[in-house]
């Protein structure tokens, strides 16, 4: 008997272990699907980069057929790689996909590659529940190395609309591709890549949690650690995200309400559109654009804003500089205070009062009317209001011909 049957027989339900090398026939009443040769030389991923070929690292394989929508559950070992299906290869979006790869970047070549693989094979152990039905609405995949650990990667292709629950302590997963209603991932480290999705919640220990182009959803991402969080456009109705010690670095957020939080590390978001809520115990504070209502706590380190269309914003600080940059036409409200406040002479600010006490500063006034309140308060350092237009925030480079 080949390896391929022998290892056939140790999965529940209606997975199907498919081969390159074994048909099987129908058994149980169960529908065993046709072998198929995987034989793309390159897998492109999102940033168009490409991948080496892995058509002859492929260790096992397995398929099952599923409705449209439904559940995969993970908990496993190995890299892990979840996309959704192509529909131009599976229109009716009705079929989960499993495969392992050995990813080690060498590997022996000839007659031995396959006793190889086939020994790397009993190093570990996969297992399927499909709750004995024929088209599962969950899918529970469970695995764990006998020994060592071993450089292998899981990659999942399921429907388009599948519900996810990853948990891959050990190593790195990517979602990418996905509209679910619900997505949760406990990982190592993650990344996310043009994923969109009712709630989100992803965790990662140890490594970044990244999101490239779009992650669109209800957010709760949060890195341990000295794990960062770097975002392109984050998009949603409530978006939260916390580091221990690192960093957070977000181009773009747009969601009615978000909340931001590093107790030992920076905080830089490029363009932000949300009443937010950002608490900075130990770091910096940068915003390069700002809309919305804003509450900023920065106890030991320094803020500098860009406040484009403000309605309440307030920033304070116990040691470090506030400096808030402002278009000239802007019309709002101002109440600072720190040990020296200094105001921009080119914005027109209209100073209402002034007066000093305990080393401290107090400057109220407005610009153009008061539409909107500005708030900045530092203990110990120095509060600065400075004119910036939209297009000096772009950050543009030109040379000179």
């Amino acid at each position: 008997m080949s390896l391929c049957a022998r290892k056939t027989a140790r999965f529940l339900g209606t997975f199907v272990r498919l081969s390159t090398t074994a048909v099987f026939p129908k058994t149980n009443n169960k529908p065993v699907l046709k072998s198929e040769v995987f034989n793309k030389r390159v897998h492109t991923i999102g940033n168009g980069e490409t991948e080496v070929d892995m058509s002859n690292r492929l260790l096992e394989q397995w398929s099952c057929g599923v409705e449209h929508f439904g559940k995969l559950k993970m908990n496993l070992p190995f890299d892990t790689h979840v996309s959704s299906l192509n529909p131009q290869l599976y229109p009716d979006m009705n079929t989960v996909i499993i495969r392992l790869f050995y990813t080690a970047p060498e590997i022996p070549s000839g007659d031995d590659l396959h006793e190889f693989l086939s020994g790397l094979v009993k190093m570990y152990e996969i297992k399927f529940d499909t709750h004995n039905s024929m088209r599962p609405e969950e899918i529970i995949v469970d695995g764990r190395f006998k020994a060592a650990r071993l450089p292998i990667e899981c990659r999942c292709e399921i429907p388009l609309k599948f519900d996810l629950d990853v948990t891959c302590s050990e190593g790195t997963t990517v979602i990418q591709g996905m509209e679910s209603d619900s997505i949760s991932v406990k990982a190592k480290s993650c990344t996310f890549i043009s994923t969109k999705s009712g709630s989100v919640s992803a965790e990662s220990n140890g490594g970044d949690l990244v999101c490239q182009n779009l992650l669109q959803g209800n957010l709760n991402l949060q890195a341990k650690g000295n794990s960062n969080i770097i975002t392109d456009r984050l998009q949603g109705t409530e978006i939260t995200c916390s580091t221990e010690n690192g960093n957070i670095t977000c181009s773009s957020v747009y969601s009615s309400t978000a909340s931001f939080t590093s107790r030992h590390g920076n905080i830089k978001l490029s363009n932000c559109h949300a009443d937010s809520h950002v608490i900075v115990p130990e770091g910096n504070l940068t915003i390069d654009s700002f809309e919305g209502n804003l509450n900023a706590e920065v106890q030991k380190g320094s803020s500098d804003i860009f406040i484009t269309r403000p309605e309440k914003v307030k920033v304070k600080s116990e040691t470090g500089d506030i400096s808030i940059r402002v278009d000239k036409t802007i019309n709002s409200e101002f109440e600072l205070q720190g040990r020296t406040v200094t105001v921009d002479d080119t914005l027109g600010f209209q100073e209402e009062s002034s007066k000093g006490s305990n080393q401290q500063n107090v400057v109220k006034g407005s610009m153009n009317g008061s539409q909107a309140m500005i708030s900045a308060e530092t203990s110990e350092g120095c509060v600065n209001v400075k004119q910036q237009d939209w297009f000096q925030s772009l950050n543009l480079k030109f040379q000179s011909g």
